[in-house]
């Protein structure tokens, strides 16, 4: 049984998903501190990603931002292409210990994001902030 499968990673995805497709309006940004926690519980093994649910889109990484300048920079360039791209972000948040991070987008009219692309604009972003060049496909 691998660590996502487990029944106390099942036990938080069921509690990640109602919090996250809840259609209460939350505050102080607990969607996105509830997703800080379910990444870097159950999927720390990936560094960084995007998830699609429908009408609220997360990406997430699990890279040290509390501590780690690089982190941040990534986190605040990523925000930069979202605008860019007309996405509503609508909250950031920390996992406890603050080194997982997520960030909630709304998509209520569900554009149509593509997901691997915004997920290699994350990895590029984080490229940038260690001053790597991307690389080219």
């Amino acid at each position: 049984m691998d660590a996502a499968s487990s029944p106390k990673s099942v036990t938080r995805l069921t509690a990640f998903n109602n919090q996250v497709m809840s259609n209460v309006n939350m505050s102080n940004n607990t969607a996105a501190k509830a997703a800080a926690e379910f990444v870097g519980e159950c999927l720390f093994h990936r560094h960084r990603g995007v998830l699609n649910y429908g009408d609220k889109v997360i990406l997430f990484g699990n890279d040290g931002y509390e501590k780690d300048q690089r982190s941040q920079e990534e986190v605040e360039l990523i925000k930069r292409h979202l605008a860019d791209c007309k996405l509503e972000v609508s909250e950031f948040g920390q996992s406890t210990e603050g080194f997982s991070w997520a960030i909630v987008v709304n998509n209520y009219q569900r554009k149509r994001i593509s997901t691997n692309r915004l997920e290699k604009r994350l990895w590029e972003c984080w490229q940038q902030a260690c001053g790597i060049e991307a690389m080219k496909a």
